[in-house]
């Protein structure tokens, strides 16, 4: 174990002494061959990845794309290599506050006056559902929304009959991620949200009782999943 240790830093003493003597170029090549997470150069095509990120120009809109393409969606600071803006210059590991500090400042409309609010948001905790660098989904998000929700929330498509958005993993066709006006976080009220896809008069015809008297369509269907037909509850 001496042995190997006394080699290690002997390749070590080497590396470093053979890259004082690079060019800037030729040292950042060797810097991103031992060391992952090495940020690019100045000026230099952007990658997400080691190795496989083909080269994009810096912009906060357009993503980085990879060799299986899949975008791959860059954090505005993060690909400005405005690190600071996050991070302590001091002890660049270490973030300058706290999620609230940092976040808030630029992501102003995330939380306002209402007061319906998501709970990983009511109490900061931006990152527990985006990611800070890069990601392949979109918003930064950490998975694809579906799968973010049912880390918290049980599943809600194990029935016989699932609401279509359910089916296909819009749970943001409804919800909204961060607050509302409306319980549940709604994006309108239960039967104005409903009422934007389902037609009144096509329910009128199969059903023949839709919109009667002041009947909430959730009073008998259920929003996500049912053991009966139509959803019924």
């Amino acid at each position: 174990m001496t042995l190997r240790l006394s080699c290690l830093m002997v390749a070590g003493m080497a590396l470093l002494t053979g890259l004082s003597a690079c060019t800037t170029q030729q040292r950042h090549a060797w810097l991103t061959v031992f060391f992952e997470g090495v940020p690019p150069l100045e000026g230099a095509p952007q990658r997400a990845a080691a190795g496989n990120v083909a080269a994009a120009p810096v912009s906060n809109a357009a993503p980085v794309r990879v060799t299986n393409s899949i975008p791959i969606l860059p954090h505005a600071p993060y690909i400005q290599h405005k690190c600071d803006t996050c991070h302590s210059p001091e002890r660049p590991r270490e973030m300058k506050g706290t999620q609230q500090d940092i976040c808030y400042p630029c992501h102003t409309n995330v939380l306002t006056s209402l007061k319906v609010r998501h709970f990983p948001a009511q109490k900061w905790l931006c990152l527990s559902c985006h990611a800070p660098h890069l990601s392949p989904v979109a918003k930064l998000l950490r998975e694809p929304v579906t799968t973010l929700c049912y880390t918290c929330h049980d599943s809600l498509d194990e029935k016989n009959y699932v609401h279509d958005p359910v089916k296909r993993g819009l749970c943001l066709a409804c919800h909204t991620p961060h607050q509302s006006q409306y319980p549940g976080l709604l994006k309108q009220t239960g039967d104005s949200l409903c009422l934007g896809c389902h037609k009144p008069e096509a329910m009128e015809a199969a059903a023949g009782h839709a919109g009667i008297g002041d009947r909430k369509c959730l009073q008998c269907h259920d929003a996500h999943q049912s053991g009966k037909k139509g959803r019924l509850k």
